[in-house]
């Protein structure tokens, strides 16, 4: 912020942000500004060094990511399909609205759990397997599986098993 700058510099230090400024015509554009204040043997500040590197299209395209993102999220929380995201542990990183409604657990309870413990017991050896296989980075079509929702009714489900590599 330019409070923050206002006073690392004053003191003496190195201020270094990413800056939005505009420009003479309006636009906007960014910087990546580093400000070093030069110091007299009185300990006075008597002469600043500005460097500052054009970072507009970074910033834009950090921007199209973000909307992107924020388009995709929504077309996941709004798909009537149940949608999950495991962690390697088979804890869930993610599950959509209709995952979570259809289901009847909350996101506190689903923290607390894992894959494992929704899966019908007849499912359950297969699903395992099934598991591993992903974890080993393969994309299996055509899963087939079981679910218990939290008043313990059956949920058939069928669909795909996709690695994610990070």
């Amino acid at each position: 912020s330019i409070l923050e700058q206002d006073i690392s510099v004053e003191s003496g230090m190195v201020w270094r942000g990413e800056v939005r400024k505009k420009a003479k015509d309006g636009s906007i554009y960014w910087v990546d500004q580093t400000i070093v204040p030069f110091i007299n043997d009185e300990g006075v500040i008597y002469q600043y060094l500005t460097i500052r590197i054009d970072i507009t299209e970074k910033k834009n395209s950090e921007l199209r990511t973000r909307e992107s993102e924020e388009n995709f999220r929504e077309i996941i929380q709004s798909s009537n399909d149940l949608i999950q995201n495991l962690n390697t542990d088979g804890t869930f990183d993610f599950v959509n609205a209709s995952w979570l409604k259809t289901m009847g657990f909350t996101e506190e309870e689903l923290s607390k759990m894992k894959i494992f413990d929704i899966i019908s017991e007849d499912h359950l050896n297969e699903c395992m397997g099934t598991f591993k296989r992903v974890l080993e980075g393969e994309i299996i079509d055509n899963v087939k599986t079981t679910f218990i929702t939290k008043s313990n009714k059956k949920v058939i489900l069928e669909g795909s098993a996709v690695p994610k590599i990070k």
